[in-house]
């Protein structure tokens, strides 16, 4: 009994983490901006998440081969919406308090590098996608916005939950929520167990090596 609810518990993983590799690289260009209606005022969430539109679609539309550099361009647009910091947090969850300076440190340095080298690379397969904004939501210093990917006769709820910055009034996305199911959540499932087996160093590992295999354009 505990093997087959085990095994369900994984098959459950594979097919949530089948649909983030799918769909995130579509919520990262929703985040850099598809055209739509904008009816939020300029300063507001909505406004802030389409707010780099021309210069990510320039350089998806940019001639020439020169694919490092739009990928670097790309990375740089999005690192500007998302708060990989907080992201990280959240992602170790209380495994962040008993963590080191050090090993907080590295973790959000890895757990950024293998969001990135896990779906930056697929975005320019996305960008014919019909993207509809539906609104957002604000309470205090948080908010959300709502948006739907349109494929086919599909249609893909993804929500953005966004943070608003003291220092310049700007707001990041801390956690991207598609068809119902938290980006941060489900990593953050993941990674206890193996916290829980092999303590952070464990992971931190673990991490290594699962970039270092994306980045050698392995699958693993």
């Amino acid at each position: 009994m505990i093997t087959f609810h085990r095994n369900v518990q994984l098959s459950k993983l594979g097919k949530t983490m089948m649909v983030f590799h799918r769909w995130i690289p579509v919520a990262l260009l929703l985040m850099v901006g598809f055209a739509g209606p904008v009816q939020a005022e300029t300063s507001g969430p909505l406004a802030q998440v389409r707010s780099t539109v021309e210069g990510i679609l320039a350089v998806l539309k940019k001639p020439g081969p020169d694919s490092t550099a739009k990928h670097n361009n790309i990375t740089r647009l999005i690192a500007e919406r998302f708060d990989f910091d907080l992201m990280a947090q959240r992602t170790l969850a209380t495994n962040w308090k008993h963590a080191t300076t050090d090993e907080r440190k590295r973790f959000v340095e890895l757990f950024t590098r293998l969001l990135q080298a896990t779906y930056l690379g697929r975005i320019e397969a996305y960008t014919n996608e019909k993207v509809e904004y539906r609104g957002e939501k604000i309470k205090d210093m948080q908010a959300m916005v709502e948006t739907v990917i349109i494929s086919g006769n599909t249609e893909i709820p993804i929500n953005y939950k966004l943070r608003e910055k003291n220092e310049d009034g700007s707001w990041r996305v801390y956690d991207v929520v598609i068809e119902k199911v938290s980006l941060i959540a489900t990593y953050r499932s993941d990674y206890r167990e193996v916290v829980n087996k092999n303590g952070i160093n464990g992971l931190l590992t673990l991490i290594e090596k699962k970039i270092h295999s994306l980045e050698q354009g392995k699958t693993t």
